[in-house]
């Protein structure tokens, strides 16, 4: 009996996966170089375009209905096929950074404002960072955030935000490099996925049960 006892409980260590929650952002945009932020554009673009300025890029989340301790985030992104990603460069490194004041960073702005909402979407803490080219046109790109963990947890019940930019831009304004471009839902792109991994502690309990029922069983065939 002890050595049965000792498998099924191992079967319950092994079986009670964690849940994979999706959470889609209430608020994606972007905001520019020179200050520039339009609150009602959800567009999430990033990098450089036409215009010379450089765009970082944004993805708030409510965590107000995510309970218990979060395990693993990762961020799938999908990049619009064609367009997404054009730059002269073979490949682009988009870092996801944390946010700090995410009230001002949803703060509609004009050119020649504040730049502090665009410096925190690429400054404090670096969560993830990928390569992406052309070769990620038209598919989903996930950058894993093992390093956002603690922030994502204290922000259990409220908000959590992310702020994106490209790392390699060349210093010298001399074309496009872009990343997620024409990327938002309101253009016909999926939604961006946050997916966090937590207890399913129904599965525990439930598992719990069967084995408990299991020994008992077990026990009355041996008497």
């Amino acid at each position: 009996i002890k050595i049965l006892s000792t498998s099924l409980l191992c079967a319950i260590a092994l079986s009670a996966n964690a849940l994979a929650i999706t959470v889609n952002p209430f608020d994606t945009g972007f905001r520019g170089s020179d200050g520039y932020h339009n609150a009602g554009n959800l567009n999430y673009t990033v990098g450089r375009g036409t215009n010379p300025r450089e765009n970082r890029n944004f993805f708030v989340f409510d965590l107000s209905a995510i309970a218990g301790n979060v395990s693993g985030a990762t961020l799938r992104v999908f990049n619009p096929a064609g367009v997404g990603y054009l730059s002269p460069d073979a490949s682009e490194t988009y870092d996801l950074w944390d946010v700090s004041d995410i009230a001002a960073v949803r703060l509609g702005a004009v050119s020649g404002s504040s730049t502090t909402a665009f410096d925190d979407l690429g400054t404090g803490t670096k969560y993830g960072s990928t390569s992406v080219s052309l070769a990620d046109n038209g598919t989903w790109v996930s950058i894993d955030l093992s390093a956002a963990l603690t922030d994502i947890n204290t922000s259990l019940g409220g908000e959590f935000a992310l702020g994106g930019r490209l790392s390699t831009l060349n210093p010298v304004a001399g074309g496009v490099e872009s990343f997620l471009r024409f990327g938002s839902p309101t253009q016909g792109n999926p939604a961006p996925e946050l997916i966090l991994n937590v207890p399913d502690s129904g599965t525990t309990v439930a598992l719990l049960g069967l084995a408990l029922a299991g020994l008992a069983f077990v026990r009355r065939r041996i008497a």
